[in-house]
């Protein structure tokens, strides 16, 4: 789980034992575990850029992780909310081998154009995104053009979807009230299949205990 902007790491951890409590009933399995990634992003709202600053910086470390779990022949699943998935974006489109299972983007403050198959995020979803959906409706006001609209120059992703999507990018069907409205049924449903997907695939025994690239950063 990546959290959003303007979360503190007290916030992130709420947010993640929440998901995986809920998962953990769907998924029964009492086993469960929910990563948290946790970055930066608390510098308070009139200081939206500083934190995109930040989240560029932490893309960086979020690749790490993602390389260490993919030597380890660890299928991911990320949810991320809100300013978390510039992050991801950012990994995706600086780093050609940044592979990702399955992407839940909810409520994403990224323009829509960016995730377009032209945007800057496209063909990094086609070839390094198994799958990605995503949650939208203009309930979110946040990602709308009264507020991110007008720092960004553009509507997010988690008001206006996005048009022309790459062929792996779907949309939930739910229309969330409020930006911080993730934790809808349909969306912990998504999140529940998408890890079902991932446990049908076979770990190599022989990659187990290779994880040593996640140094540095922090």
């Amino acid at each position: 789980y990546v959290h959003g902007y303007n979360n503190d790491h007290e916030d992130a951890v709420t947010r993640g034992q929440e998901y995986e409590n809920i998962l953990r009933k769907k998924l029964s399995d009492e086993n469960f575990e929910m990563v948290v990634f946790s970055w930066r992003g608390d510098f308070g709202w009139l200081n939206f850029k500083g934190s995109k600053a930040i989240a560029r910086d932490a893309a960086e470390s979020l690749y790490r992780l993602n390389r260490c779990l993919q030597a380890e022949g660890i299928p991911v699943t990320i949810l991320a909310h809100s300013l978390g998935n510039y992050l991801i974006g950012e990994s995706l489109f600086n780093h050609g081998d940044m592979e990702l299972d399955n992407w839940l983007a909810l409520q994403a403050a990224v323009p829509s154009r960016d995730m377009t198959r032209k945007g800057r995020y496209g063909s990094a979803i086609e070839n390094q995104v198994g799958s990605l959906q995503y949650t939208s409706g203009r309930g979110d006001k946040t990602t709308g053009w009264s507020i991110y609209g007008l720092s960004e120059g553009a509507i997010g992703m988690g008001n206006g979807g996005v048009k022309n999507a790459p062929a792996n990018v779907t949309r939930i069907d739910y229309a969330p009230e409020e930006h911080g409205d993730i934790l809808g049924k349909p969306i912990t449903d998504a999140a529940r299949d998408a890890i079902n997907r991932m446990r049908q695939i076979t770990i190599d025994p022989t990659l187990q205990g290779q994880c040593e690239i996640l140094s540095g950063g922090e």
